[in-house]
């Protein structure tokens, strides 16, 4: 009886141990698998700056930088000016500097605009470059191109003394632009006494007799639609100067 005990307690163990065995040797024999982008992009990080934004009559000039980090090869940046995609870049590196330079936003019109960079990490697999589009960073800066009008001198017509006190008289010939239709023209010198070029809105060119002394300025603006209406800055031309 005892021997008769002893024996399954014995089968039980050898089967344990067998079991034990094949169970560890077919977990070794399975090959590592490969990584997969999103295991590459895990732990790739992008950051990117607006450092500088100036607005013109039609045109933006922006600058600032961008960093890659966590394995990153490099970045992908993406321009917008609201929802317009305007382009985008690929760079390599772990930093570099990023630039923009007089494009046309809205085809010029005037009003308050935003700037939108967003910027993804890119990675190396293999002998592929692969940008991970799930790990966008962005940053935005808000700029505004003015609706005022702009006043602008296209040339003058100069004689000009040259007695002991030296004068100048001509015509010069100013325009207008942007800005709400129509408009009140006027002149001055070096910014001052300022004389209406002409009665009643127009929407010109207009050509008006100027006097000044050599080192002074021909000074123009205009006034948007009527005497309620947003001013030009101020053009300037000097005294014997065509254009």
């Amino acid at each position: 009886m005892k021997e008769s005990m002893k024996k399954p307690r014995m089968k039980t163990a050898l089967w344990v141990l067998l079991a034990w065995v094949f169970t560890g040797t077919a977990v070794m024999a399975v090959p590592a698998a490969p990584a997969t982008e999103r295991d590459l992009c895990k732990e790739a990080t992008a950051s990117v700056t607006i450092d500088e934004v100036t607005a013109g009559e039609d045109t933006v000039d922006a600058k600032g930088t961008w960093q890659a980090g966590g394995g990153a090869i490099g970045v992908l940046l993406e321009y917008r000016v609201n929802s317009d995609r305007l382009r985008a870049e690929t760079w390599t590196g772990a930093s570099g500097s990023w630039t923009i330079s007089r494009f046309d936003p809205e085809e010029g019109r005037c009003g308050r605009r935003t700037l939108r960079l967003q910027v993804f990490p890119s990675i190396q697999d293999g002998t592929r470059q692969l940008h991970c589009l799930r790990k966008p960073a962005t940053t935005t800066r808000h700029f505004e191109i003015s609706c005022a009008p702009v006043a602008e001198i296209l040339n003058c017509e100069w004689e000009c003394s040259r007695d002991e006190t030296p004068q100048c008289t001509g015509l010069c010939t100013a325009s207008a632009r942007r800005g709400r239709l129509i408009y009140l023209p006027f002149w001055g010198v070096n910014g001052d006494g300022w004389q209406k070029v002409a009665e009643g809105a127009s929407k010109g060119p207009w050509t008006f007799p100027v006097a000044c002394d050599p080192g002074q300025r021909i000074s123009f603006k205009v006034q948007e639609r009527d005497e309620s209406g947003s001013w030009s800055k101020v053009d300037e031309l000097g005294c014997g100067a065509t254009e």
